[in-house]
C-alpha cells in the first residue's frame, strides 16, 4: 500500500469524507427535492475516492452509475480519481479486515446470545472479506 502514499493529499482530492454511503444513510424529499445524509459515526479523513468506493462497494451497476453522476453534480469527481478507485477498494478491505479482526479479538466467559449471533455475523464477514483479498 505504498501507493497510498503517492497519492496527492490536498483539498481536491482529501479530506473529511462520510465514508457509510449506503441506501439506508440517505434520504430523498421529494417535496423539497433535497437529499439528507445521515450516520456519520464513520467519518475520517481520507481521500474522496475512497468515499466513493466506500459507496459503490454497496450498490449495484445501474445505482452506481446514478451515484456517481450525481456526486459529480455536487463535487469534482476526476478521471485520475476514479482510476485509483481499485486501489481505494483493496485499502477498504484491509481497513475492514483490521477492524473485524479487533473486534473479533476479545470475548467474554459466557456471552449473551446476542452477542454469540453477532460474533457469527462479524466472522462471516471476516471469512467473506479473506475470500475476497484472495481474487
Amino acid at each position: 500500500f505504498n501507493a497510498l502514499h503517492t497519492l496527492p493529499a490536498d483539498r481536491s482530492c482529501y479530506g473529511l469524507i462520510h465514508y457509510d454511503f449506503e441506501p439506508d444513510n440517505v434520504f430523498w424529499d421529494a417535496s423539497s427535492h433535497r437529499i439528507s445524509v445521515i450516520d456519520f459515526d464513520d467519518c475520517l479523513y481520507g481521500w474522496y475516492a475512497m468515499d466513493v468506493a466506500q459507496a459503490l462497494n454497496e450498490l449495484d451497476d445501474a445505482w452506481a452509475a446514478t451515484f456517481l453522476e450525481g456526486y459529480r453534480s455536487a463535487f469534482p469527481f476526476t478521471a485520475e480519481q476514479e482510476a485509483t478507485l481499485p486501489l481505494m477498494r483493496h485499502y477498504i478491505m484491509l481497513r475492514s479486515y483490521a477492524r473485524l479482526k479487533h473486534c473479533l479479538s476479545e470475548g467474554l466467559p459466557n456471552p449473551p446470545e446476542w452477542m454469540v449471533n453477532l460474533r457469527a455475523m462479524l466472522e462471516g464477514k471476516l471469512n467473506l472479506l479473506i475470500c475476497k483479498g484472495g481474487d
